[in-house]
């Protein structure tokens, strides 16, 4: 099926009617040492006042399972969701109401270009 602009542009603006949060992207910039030894990760600020829609996926078809100190454990997946134009990559992260989630899968390639999408875990 074929859209006109205005058919897509309408589209668009109904997808961001339903974005009712905003978030911040940040990518990995560098990993520091401090003066006891530590390492910690800096991250950097990439785009900020994302409009933006998180969504729990449904337990039964969205628990990841990972190996931690040889135990499964379960991680619950959200759907993020973004404007289509968002400068959005899997090597990001995302932050949500302090809340920092990391970006699993993105599922930027749709049909109609209207959004983008990727599904997140939270970072404890």
């Amino acid at each position: 099926m074929f859209l006109s602009d205005a058919e897509l542009a309408m589209m668009r603006a109904d997808v961001a009617a339903m974005l009712p949060d905003t978030c911040t992207l940040e990518v990995f910039g560098a990993t520091t040492r401090d003066a006891t030894g530590a390492y910690t990760e800096g991250w950097t600020t990439v785009a900020s006042n994302v409009p933006c829609r998180l969504d729990p996926i449904p337990q039964r078809s969205a628990t990841g399972m990972e190996l931690a100190a040889s135990r499964e454990v379960v991680q619950s997946l959200f759907q993020l969701t973004v404007p289509y134009d968002t400068a959005i990559t899997v090597d990001q992260r995302v932050i949500i109401d302090s809340i920092t989630y990391e970006i699993k899968v993105l599922h930027a390639t749709h049909s109609w270009n209207v959004d983008k999408r990727a599904t997140v875990t939270r970072i404890d």
